[in-house]
This record gives structure tokens, C-alpha cells and sequence, in this order.
């Protein structure tokens, strides 16, 4: 039996580390989430989802700088799907998406490499006569939106 003077082992508490890994996680599952819910498809038109994408490009971008690793983005033009290293996501339906530069599979894919530079590509997103267009610049990695209005 401890002495009353003697903290119990269960009185310590948690760790700023354990703390941070925690708010990390339910940061990413809120994110995942909102991007996930059909509410925010609906009535999405092509500027909205050039931003969308501009910043998973921005983030991958970040990522290989980051990591000193190369980091891929790709999008299956077809179906509307992307991915990057820290999320995935699907562009909504009835865009009409256009991917030029590396394709491999069906998947158009831009490489960001760890000093900003990239392979480069070009993403053209239209439902009717709304256009948008998202470049990323090979010898910058500069990304670039451009969505004129209608």
C-alpha cells in the first residue's frame, strides 16, 4: 500500500506527445469527413474544385520539400478520383476533367521532387460553359489556378 506521501502511479497524467498525436488524429478524421460529405459535392462547379485541387498539389508539394522525398499526386481523369500522400478525395460528378502531362494506367500523375520542382501537368476541369484550369509549372513546382467567369 503507498504511504501518503507518494504520488499512485495513475495520478501522472498524460504526455504532451500522447496530447498531440490525439489532436492530430481528429484533425485528419474532421478533414477526411468534411471532404467526404455529400453536402459539399452539391453544387460544385469547376472553380471550386480547381481550388480543391490546387491545394492537395500544394500539399504534396510541401510534403516532398518536408520530407526531402519525392511525392506524387495523381487523378483518374475518367472517374474524377485523386490522391496524394496525405489525402484522397473524388471530384464531383458531371465535370467534364482533362488531365495533360504523365499518364500512366489512366492515372495522370505529378511528381513533385524534395527542391519544388515537378513534372508538371495540367488539370482542365468544365460543366457547361464554366471552365477552370489548375497547371503546375515543371521547373518551379508553381501551382496556378485559372477559373475565368462564365
Amino acid at each position: 500500500m503507498p504511504s501518503p506521501t507518494e504520488p499512485a502511479p495513475d495520478d501522472r497524467g498524460y504526455t504532451l506527445l500522447e496530447l498531440l498525436v490525439v489532436v492530430v488524429i481528429l484533425g485528419l478524421a474532421l478533414t477526411l469527413a468534411a471532404n467526404a460529405a455529400p453536402w459539399r459535392r452539391i453544387g460544385q462547379g469547376p472553380a471550386t474544385a480547381a481550388a480543391t485541387l490546387a491545394g492537395a498539389l500544394r500539399t504534396a508539394r510541401a510534403v516532398a520539400i518536408a520530407t526531402g522525398r519525392p511525392a506524387t499526386f495523381a487523378i483518374e481523369p475518367a472517374d474524377g478520383r485523386w490522391v496524394g500522400p496525405t489525402a484522397s478525395g473524388r471530384l464531383p460528378r458531371g465535370l467534364a476533367i482533362a488531365f495533360h502531362g504523365p499518364v500512366a494506367r489512366g492515372w495522370g500523375r505529378i511528381v513533385f521532387s524534395p527542391d519544388g520542382s515537378a513534372t508538371g501537368g495540367q488539370v482542365l476541369l468544365a460543366r457547361g460553359a464554366a471552365r477552370a484550369l489548375v497547371a503546375v509549372g515543371w521547373l518551379t513546382g508553381r501551382i496556378s489556378t485559372d477559373a475565368p467567369a462564365r
